[in-house]
């Protein structure tokens, strides 16, 4: 899928240029606080100078209005000195704008391949697809990413092998013994395990059928709130089989 980023702010924007331009440089990016930013919306400092990142989210003003605001940046950019200087914009570009801008910005951009436009971002979300889902408001209308992460959230949540409830367990025949351990007598009858209920109307359904006929039928429930379970069952138990 292909973003506009139209739906993110301009601060959230710049944290999404600081994690994809940084994950691809191998470089952490220092985050600034909204407000004047001299230039810098993301800065790389080493002893020998730093590396600077501006990113101009202009993807509704096009790129007339990010070349006139380049152009009164340069003095800025110029007074940083960067040992390297990359852009990141939200403005459809095509190379003739690449050029034009790295014309502008001067020798502190090493190449145009510094300033990254709409496909590339897109290209870089594709690459590292664990950074689009950290940035939940880019894809909160995207069916194909919202299902992945629900799917990839069920799969996790199923996967959990839960503990048997003890009146299920309790029903269990007993394990087999092993080495100088007594034998166990096994017990002398059949469990059935009701499988289907409703988490609604707490309702055990009893399957219907000749396996819950006759006496010696026991239903048994596991939940902390009291009420008729079971409201109906194929035969009536005697009294001393209940």
């Amino acid at each position: 899928m292909n973003y506009d980023f139209a739906s993110l702010s301009h601060s959230e924007f710049e944290d999404l240029a600081r994690d994809l331009v940084g994950r691809e440089i191998e470089l952490r990016f220092e985050a600034f606080s909204e407000g004047p930013d001299d230039g810098m919306d993301g800065r790389h400092a080493r002893a020998d100078g730093s590396i600077v990142m501006q990113a101009k989210h202009y993807h509704g003003s096009g790129f007339a209005a990010l070349k006139s605001k380049m152009t009164k940046e340069r003095l800025s950019i110029d007074r940083l000195a960067p040992t390297r200087y990359i852009l990141v914009t939200s403005a459809p570009l095509t190379p003739k704008n690449k050029n034009a801008l790295a014309e502008i910005i001067g020798p502190s951009l090493r190449t145009p391949g510094d300033i990254f436009g709409p496909g590339d971002l897109n290209a870089l979300l594709r690459k590292y697809p664990d950074i689009e889902k950290a940035h939940q408001k880019l894809w909160a209308q995207s069916t194909s990413v919202l299902q992945t992460v629900i799917t990839e959230a069920v799969g996790k949540a199923l996967s959990k092998p839960g503990a048997v409830p003890v009146v299920l367990a309790n029903l269990l025949p007993p394990k087999e013994a092993t080495g100088d351990a007594a034998p166990v007598e096994k017990a002398a009858r059949d469990t059935i395990f009701l499988i289907k209920a409703s988490p609604i109307d707490d309702l055990l359904e009893l399957p219907q059928g000749p396996s819950t006929h006759g006496p010696g039928l026991n239903a048994h429930h596991d939940t902390p709130r009291p009420g008729p379970f079971f409201p109906a069952i194929d035969s009536p138990l005697p009294a001393s089989a209940a």
